[in-house]
């Protein structure tokens, strides 16, 4: 005897007064009267053939009915594969990975022809920058781009770069390292001018289609001449806008976990993408994935400088983004905040405890020069 149900990997919904059956792992969507509802939901248990029929005749449903969601593999036979990650992440997140999927036969847009496309729309390209213009100023000074730490190249950098959540909290950081470490991780370092005559503006980390949608609100709790307080990074002009004033290293723990290396930190980094930037462009759901690897690239580039100017980093994505929005006064509907990188001064010892150092790097000193050649 067998017995059947509906399939797992699927999700209900309505679309424009249409109900839908999603099947996500196969990418397929079928609208569905509504007057078989209970039909789907008697189909959430396992069920004999008999059952089944039963049920149809019981409730005057159409004969087909059933044959039907068989011809469409919408219904399982005997057994099924559940996934136990999914399973424990959730349906929520279960849904967007396998429905953001691309299959074998999807088509790709090229870059022509996406151009193209661009160029004959007649949605406004969003600004490359965010100004909050009414906010008091600060201006940041001027970025050396002189390095003071001599005889480290790219290679120890990479080598040495670690996560520190240990800082001597009541030592600052100077204002020209901050600066450096912001103009080199968020600033502009370059532009060109794009097919409609505005503006491309580059970073030192990449962004997917050259929209740099990331904005950095920075929360100062201890950087030498800068008083505390939420500030957003204007890019353009390489200055501080302050959005409110104050010691919020408390409120920050709670928005980030509650973890408490947290509100140790000289100043916290907050990402949140501005979405019509990326979505100007992109209107399929690997927009969003883009976000992602942009917040990872500009992480990376945060981590090496700052060590290359001998401070700690970390990165978290462990935050409650209902109050972080809350705090930055975001619309959830506009932006999408995505984890923040902190920085400090390392405690002296024992920082870098733990680590298993390979083989061919045992002989050499962990923090001193690299010897080796490489």
């Amino acid at each position: 005897m067998s017995y059947y149900k509906l399939i797992n990997h699927c999700v209900f919904y309505f679309d424009q007064n249409t109900f839908v059956l999603d099947d996500y792992l196969n990418h397929v969507k079928k609208g569905i009267n509504e007057e078989f509802i209970p039909f789907l939901v008697f189909l959430k248990k396992w069920r004999t053939k008999n059952e089944i029929e039963n049920f149809i005749i019981d409730k005057e449903l159409p004969d087909q009915i059933f044959e039907s969601l068989l011809y469409e593999d919408l219904i399982s036979i005997d057994n099924e594969y559940i996934d136990k990650k999914f399973e424990s992440w959730g349906k929520s997140t279960e849904f967007f990975y396998f429905a953001t999927r691309q299959h074998a036969n999807n088509s790709f847009e090229n870059i022509i022809d996406s151009t193209n496309k661009l160029a004959t729309t007649n949605e406004t390209k969003p600004d490359i920058y965010l100004s909050y213009k009414e906010k008091e100023i600060i201006k940041l000074p001027l970025p050396t781009l002189e390095t003071k730490i001599k005889n480290q190249t790219l290679i120890d950098n990479l080598l040495k770069r670690e996560t520190i959540r240990s800082f001597k909290n009541e030592v600052p950081v100077s204002k020209d390292d901050f600066s450096n470490i912001i103009y080199l991780t968020h600033g502009e370092v370059a532009s060109t001018i794009d097919y409609d005559g505005s503006k491309i503006m580059f970073k030192t980390s990449p962004s997917g289609g050259a929209r740099n949608s990331i904005e950095t609100f920075i929360v100062i709790n201890n950087v030498e001449g800068i008083k505390q307080g939420l500030y957003h990074y204007n890019v353009e002009n390489h200055a501080l806008e302050l959005l409110k004033s104050g010691d919020f290293r408390k409120k920050t723990i709670t928005l980030f976990g509650n973890q408490e290396f947290i509100g140790d930190t000289a100043f916290l980094s907050i990402y949140a993408s501005k979405l019509d930037r990326i979505y100007w462009k992109y209107k399929t759901f690997k927009g969003l994935k883009v976000l992602y690897g942009d917040v990872g690239h500009i992480s990376q580039s945060f981590y090496l400088l700052a060590n290359h100017f001998n401070y700690g980093a970390f990165f978290t994505g462990a935050m409650r983004e209902e109050l972080v929005e809350k705090f930055l006064d975001l619309n959830k509907y506009d932006f999408m905040v995505l984890g923040c990188n902190g920085l400090g001064v390392p405690l002296d010892n024992n920082n870098y405890i733990g680590r298993n150092i390979r083989k061919d790097y045992e002989s050499q000193e962990r923090r001193g020069k690299n010897d080796s050649g490489i």
